[in-house]
């Protein structure tokens, strides 16, 4: 059986795009396998643990995953998709310009972050909304279903929205070859550029 690790807790956005990409490759029959951090899905990977791990391209250790392991770890596939909405929820009665926890760097610039007095930084989202819901935090920058999950501790403060994200498959072997592009010609991306060029 096919083993893919990724992103955990239960809950991301990495689950959630993991399940999808499978469905998408026609994949019924795998094994998902939540990692705490890449530099863990990695070590599985070399070690045969997992056979692909899949990572999105603005997540703060893809320069370590891709760059630092390029001798032994390939990208062997990308795409794009949104995910999970997200916005700024706040505990109800707290402060919600006191703590904001964010995943930095990666959703920096999805909001004014100058409204906090200070930022902590969380590895993931779902473990924002713990930190939340446990009240160590007075606002998140997290998946805004938390909201209607505990209305009657969290609310919303502003819906960021999905962005589409590049998301990329690793493996053991390389499929690429020297000076080749590995895409689909035919793909909406590829349709739209010509579009642009007039063709």
């Amino acid at each position: 059986m096919l083993r893919i690790a990724t992103l955990g807790p239960a809950g991301t956005n990495h689950e959630l795009v993991a399940r999808r990409y499978m469905a998408f490759a026609g994949i019924e029959a795998f094994e998902l396998h939540l990692m705490f951090s890449f530099a863990e899905a990695v070590e599985g990977l070399l070690e045969g643990v997992v056979d692909l791990i899949l990572q999105c391209a603005v997540h703060p250790e893809t320069p370590e995953t891709l760059g630092g392991n390029f001798r032994k770890v390939f990208a062997i596939d990308s795409f794009i998709t949104d995910s999970q909405e997200l916005g700024i929820l706040s505990r109800k009665g707290g402060d919600p310009r006191g703590r904001l926890g964010i995943l930095l760097p990666a959703n920096a610039s999805y909001t004014d972050l100058s409204r906090w007095r200070e930022l902590v930084n969380v590895p993931s989202l779902p473990i924002i909304a713990d930190r939340l819901l446990a009240g160590e935090l007075d606002a998140g920058l997290t998946y805004t279903r938390y909201a209607a999950e505990h209305p009657d501790v969290l609310r919303v403060e502003e819906v960021i929205g999905s962005p589409d994200d590049v998301w990329i498959i690793y493996g053991r072997e390389r499929v690429a070859r020297s000076g080749e592009i590995l895409g689909h010609a035919e793909g909406a991306g590829v349709q739209a550029i010509r579009r642009l060029a007039g063709l």
